[in-house]
């Protein structure tokens, strides 16, 4: 198993140390810092990247507005456990949709 410093490991990602340096310390990049230097597994590393190729731009929007609308969904039931009408709220608005009257 290779271990990267933090200059190794920003070039064998493209990013600069800073961007590395913050990524890792947020848990965004998987390093360790058992002293007083970032080292960084390879394997690691190219697993991190591997993993990046299924979060196209696309992928996120969908995912996003697939958690939403869950989250919508979970609204509604909170909102009619308490006696609100969550049918009369829009997730595609921020305002409230005309309630018409029934016949």
């Amino acid at each position: 198993m290779n271990t990267l410093d933090l200059t190794d490991a920003a070039a064998l990602l493209h990013m600069s140390e800073d961007a590395l340096m913050r990524k890792a310390r947020a848990g965004i990049i998987p390093g360790c810092k058992p002293g007083r230097q970032w080292v960084f597994l390879e394997v690691d590393l190219i697993e991190w990247m591997r993993s990046q190729y299924s979060q196209t731009p696309k992928t996120r929007a969908r995912q996003w507005s697939s958690n939403m609308y869950a989250l919508w969904g979970e609204i509604g039931l909170i909102w009619s456990q308490i006696g609100h009408n969550a049918d009369a709220y829009s997730p595609h608005q921020n305002q409230v949709r005309a309630r018409l009257p029934r016949r």
